[in-house]
């Protein structure tokens, strides 16, 4: 006897669920100056390397037979800018106007000071003697 339902029954079968399966990532380390000879890359690539033993990251590179060299780069953890509000604008601008009235009355000091006018030895002739 035939049965309707079985050959619809055919077509939706259970498939194979197929994940997106991401590659793996990690952060490659060493302690101290990493031994290059060593270290086998493939050819025409490169990669960071961090130093476990300072803040330092070095980057490999491989040329087209695959032969390896290494640059060392400092690394410093990153501040963020500091953010001028009202109040330390007001502080600044305090301390400018201060420094200028010190660098005023400096200068009218020097200009109330008299000085004793000199004679050019310009047009004066040695002394033979």
């Amino acid at each position: 006897m035939y049965n309707p339902y079985q050959a619809q029954f055919s077509m939706y079968q259970q498939q194979p669920i197929q994940q997106n399966i991401l590659p793996q990532q990690q952060i490659m380390q060493t302690n101290g100056k990493p031994t290059f000879d060593t270290f086998r890359m493939s050819p025409n690539s490169s990669i960071l390397i961090a130093d476990t033993s300072a803040p330092i990251v070095w980057k490999c590179t491989s040329d087209g037979l695959g032969n390896v060299s290494s640059e060392a780069f400092d690394i410093t953890p990153h501040k963020d800018a500091s953010v001028l509000d009202a109040t330390s604008i007001t502080a600044i601008l305090t301390e400018m106007n201060t420094r200028i009235t010190k660098l005023e009355e400096m200068n009218n000091e020097k200009s109330t000071t008299s000085r004793k006018p000199t004679k050019s030895n310009a047009d004066d002739k040695p002394v033979q003697e």
